[in-house]
């Protein structure tokens, strides 16, 4: 992957310029200790249709978690919890996420 061979906080990637060292960091996080250290209820709450973090993620999550922690992933919803029949709009979601609504 382009980003991880970076070393700067910002690098052009296919002519746009990026926060690279934001996705570096982001790249190498593991969210299980923080998850684990929850201590109110938690409501996790996906779409079936996010094509950013696997669904199946919620699963994880509620197994991290010691206190109450509740599930839901609806199946035709994306990433940013936008109803989305048929399939997930991989093509256009770049679009779909910097439109209006």
């Amino acid at each position: 992957m382009v980003i991880k061979a970076t070393d700067g906080d910002t690098a052009r990637i296919q002519l746009v310029k990026l926060n690279v060292r934001w996705f570096r960091e982001y790249l190498v996080h593991d969210p299980a200790p923080s998850l684990q250290r929850i201590t109110v209820p938690v409501l996790a709450v996906t779409g079936g249709k996010d094509i950013q973090v696997d669904p199946a993620d919620v699963e994880r999550i509620t197994e991290l978690v010691e206190a109450p922690c509740t599930k839901q992933i609806v199946s035709d919803m994306t990433h940013l919890l936008r109803l989305e029949p048929g399939e997930p709009p991989v093509r256009t979601y770049k679009k779909r996420t910097t439109s209006s609504r």
